[in-house]
């Protein structure tokens, strides 16, 4: 065997050891994730409110002190929860029983109202 000879051969076993890892490395992949599946009807979807609505204050003595009133949304179905209510120090702002306010909705659930202020 002359050294062109001895270098094919080389060359085509080291051909063969690289296509045996791409199969080997090409068997382990993982599968990708299967989507989501599809929504038959719109009541299968969860309920997202993005946006700001407006509220009605129906109550303003929270039990915990933690501040917060007792808000009603009727435009998302919402007759009552306890909202935080987003308040810079110093503004001075009074929310009265009965006063309409600006509610958003944290991840967009009504479960989870927060006032933004006082029109």
């Amino acid at each position: 065997m002359d050294a062109e000879e001895f270098l094919d051969d080389v060359r085509n076993k080291v051909r063969a050891a690289i296509n045996e890892v791409r199969q080997e490395v090409e068997s382990r992949r993982a599968v990708p994730p299967s989507p989501p599946p599809m929504l038959n009807s719109p009541q299968e979807a969860p309920m997202a409110f993005g946006g700001v609505y407006r509220g009605t204050v129906t109550s303003k003595t929270d039990a915990t002190g933690k501040g917060r009133v007792l808000v009603s949304v009727p435009s998302v179905g919402l007759s009552g929860s306890w909202a935080p209510v987003c308040n810079s120090s110093g503004n001075g702002v009074t929310y009265s029983v009965g006063c309409t306010v600006v509610v958003a909705f944290e991840n967009g659930d009504p479960s989870f109202p927060i006032v933004l202020g006082r029109l």
